[in-house]
């Protein structure tokens, strides 16, 4: 029933309101007010009478410099202008079209903090990706939460696009995995310096599995840049030829698939392959590996896959540690990190 703010830097609070109602006239002392509120909601949002006259306040006393909105059946949010944070998120492909503004007047650097950036929305729209590289010109790190609708084929492929993001240095691509669909041209063609990647396996598989000689010499390309790769929803079963792609990176963050079955083993068996053909790998993390339930058998399984590491690096040269994972509720779990 309260609505609270704090001052950003010191940590205190400076007004309190009850019944979620702030009025932005009580807080006299203030000389800047930068905000953004993301609101969900099943109604469809409408501006009251009361923001509206907040806003003017906010704006007269040059507080900010403008008010911007999107309201939806679903999402909401409201930010002052310019945009004084560095994370933003995109809910729909009209997002830039969609902008309500209090003063109509729009400035082109209203975005430039901006870099980081969350697409929830189907990325595949030519127009959308122009408007992305062209309004947030700091933009560094795009968190991509692929919804189904985007692995639909469609009539424009990313080769046929001009954009090109060369200030992107992380891509993160989520919630991807949907067997049997049609896999479009992977967004990270689209980034020339690339150097980190966020991906899930399977998706990662369908398109390693992607047939022209074109597309195949473009992904070795993004991926000889790399430096960091972590592969999400990782199946030890699938890594025939797959760390054979990523020679050149130095970092790397495997998150295990959970398993069902029962798995009884005390040797991971890609880990000889994985550390021949990544040879300047500096540090790894394994996450949610399935130990035997056998205590003894847990012991043997550290040791087998100490003495592997110890046959490229020597012992006085890396750490290795491990630590129970309890985010895994039903069956026992380890994480192993390692480092040079």
């Amino acid at each position: 029933p309260y609505t609270t703010l704090f001052r950003s830097k010191k940590k205190e609070i400076i007004h309190t309101s009850k019944n979620n109602m702030m009025h932005v006239q009580n807080l006299t002392s203030l000389k800047i007010f930068q905000f953004y509120l993301r609101l969900i909601t099943s109604n469809v949002l409408s501006i009251s009478p009361s923001y509206l006259t907040d806003m003017k306040y906010l704006i007269n006393r040059n507080l900010c410099e403008n008010i911007g909105w999107i309201l939806s059946k679903e999402i909401g949010q409201i930010f002052s202008l310019p945009f004084a944070f560095n994370k933003f998120e995109i809910f729909d492909k009209n997002f830039f079209y969609q902008i309500q503004y209090f003063v109509l007047h729009t400035g082109d650097y209203y975005w430039n903090n901006i870099q980081y950036l969350t697409i929830h929305n189907n990325i595949y729209d030519s127009s959308l990706l122009k408007l992305i590289e062209n309004k947030f010109p700091k933009l560094r790190s795009i968190d991509y939460q692929v919804p189904h609708v985007s692995l639909i084929p469609q009539d424009n492929e990313f080769y046929q696009y001009d954009t090109q993001f060369n200030r992107i240095k992380t891509l993160k691509i989520r919630n991807s995995v949907k067997h049997g669909c049609h896999i479009p041209q992977p967004f990270f063609l689209l980034t020339t310096n690339l150097i980190e990647l966020d991906i899930e396996h399977f998706y990662l598989m369908q398109i390693l599995s992607i047939s022209s000689q074109q597309i195949q010499t473009k992904i070795s390309n993004v991926f000889n840049r790399l430096q960091s790769l972590t592969v999400r929803q990782f199946d030890e079963r699938l890594t025939e030829y797959f760390f054979s792609y990523f020679s050149h990176i130095k970092i790397l963050s495997l998150i295990f698939l959970p398993y069902k079955m029962q798995i009884y083993r005390t040797k991971l068996s890609f880990l000889d392959n994985l550390l021949h053909s990544i040879p300047n790998l500096i540090s790894f993390k394994f996450e949610h590996i399935k130990k035997p339930h056998d205590y003894h058998a847990v012991i043997e399984m550290k040791k087998n896959i100490e003495d592997t590491l110890s046959e490229y690096y020597l012992k006085d040269n890396y750490s290795c540690k491990w630590y129970d994972d309890h985010t895994q509720k039903d069956e026992k779990y380890a994480t192993l990190f390692f480092s040079t």
